[in-house]
């Protein structure tokens, strides 16, 4: 994301930020198989900034549930391959 810095990055989870004299914003992401969770976290470094979130965040979470919509229908589901034990009886 344009402004924004990979802090944290692991297989499964992942920390996107930036500081700001106003607001630090923090974008939290976790996946497991099927499921991912994002979440924001604002900490107010400003006595603005909670002015400020209140109107940016009705239009960030449009922003993000319009992303997250668009990438679950470009995602395409690949099966695992079959363990030994998933195997057909003989």
């Amino acid at each position: 994301m344009i402004g924004f810095e990979i802090l944290h990055s692991e297989a499964c989870e992942g920390v996107l930020g930036t500081c700001g004299r106003i607001l630090t914003p923090r974008i939290v992401a976790l996946t497991s198989p099927g499921q991912l969770v994002l979440s924001t976290l604002v900490k107010y470094e400003h006595p603005s900034a909670r002015i400020i979130w209140s109107l940016v965040g009705p239009i960030h979470r449009m922003v993000e549930q319009y992303l997250l919509d668009s990438a679950t229908r470009g995602a395409t589901v690949t099966p695992s391959p079959a363990k030994a034990d998933d195997s057909v009886p003989r």
